[in-house]
């Protein structure tokens, strides 16, 4: 008489397909019972990856995600402007760093490390976007320097309609914002710059990137910008230029800088500006 053995391989082999089979009799007297499928588990599309000097938890399936995770870039040449603008203004007063639309929250991190501000506020309306955010200041050690807030930023306080971000057409996570209204939102908190900050006395260096609702946000800050020396990167599309640039007109800001589609404004002199940096950074040495 022989006597077959079974290596640990084989035994889970034979115990998986035995299971297989217990599960494929459960699926068809549960189709003769009419009991609907479960829905199908999606793997993730997160993953981390070290980029631009970061750990960051990062989705392939959104464009802004797949370009960083890819070139291991995104928006260098608007980054390292935008600091360099900060180092001009960094000996007047306390330094802060406002992210208006953080999204995963680059700009913010960027900005710790930078090591040039007091304070830093990072504001993002979606939730799942904040979720994602919220990782990324765990992973660099940054919840307790930078103060984050799943609200959204506009001339009023209350209650908006948000688009949700899991719903973009393009997958483009990061490009969703308030809406009139829609199935594909929902109820979100809002706030303004001046109710958020009550800030005065202090040098703002500030990111608007609100997918065409520039101009409120800017509305929601008049206060703030008389009160302090603000720096800003607002980004505006030729679709929103005529309404946003009549409100930059308005509050008395002038323009320094364009780098398509950010623009970079001002309610500071060219004297409050440090006259001994250049102003422009050298491409060559990018801080960022």
């Amino acid at each position: 008489m022989s006597i077959r053995t079974f290596t640990p391989l084989r035994q889970t082999i034979r115990a998986y397909s035995a299971l297989l089979n217990i599960s494929d009799k459960i699926s068809s007297i549960e189709a003769a019972m009419g009991v609907p499928k479960a829905a199908p588990r999606h793997r993730s599309k997160f993953d981390i990856h070290d980029r631009q000097g970061l750990t960051l938890l990062l989705d392939r399936g959104s464009i802004v995600d797949r370009a960083l995770i890819d070139s291991d870039a995104w928006e260098r040449e608007q980054l390292d402007y935008l600091f360099h603008l900060a180092r001009r203004a960094g000996r007047i007063g306390s330094m802060m760093f406002v992210d208006v639309g953080a999204y995963f929250g680059l700009y913010s991190l960027l900005a710790l490390r930078t090591g040039l501000f007091d304070r830093i506020h990072a504001f993002e309306a979606d939730r799942d976007n904040f979720a994602q955010l919220q990782a990324n200041l765990l992973l660099n050690d940054a919840t307790h320097a930078i103060t984050a807030a799943n609200i959204a930023v506009t001339d009023t306080t209350g209650t908006i309609r948000f688009s949700d971000s899991r719903t973009h057409p393009d997958g483009n996570r990061a490009g969703v914002g308030i809406l009139a209204s829609g199935a594909d939102s929902y109820p979100a908190p809002a706030t303004t710059i001046d109710a958020a900050l009550q800030a005065t006395g202090a040098v703002i260096v500030m990111k608007i990137d609100v997918e065409g609702h520039e101009a409120r946000v800017l509305k929601g800050m008049e206060r703030t910008l008389r009160n302090n020396r603000v720096i800003m990167q607002v980004e505006i599309y030729e679709a929103q230029n005529d309404v946003s640039l009549a409100e930059i007109a308005r509050l008395g800001l002038r323009r320094l800088n364009t780098i398509y589609p950010d623009h970079y404004f001002t309610n500071m002199t060219d004297a409050e500006l440090d006259p001994s940096v250049p102003a422009r950074p050298d491409q060559t040495a990018m801080a960022i």
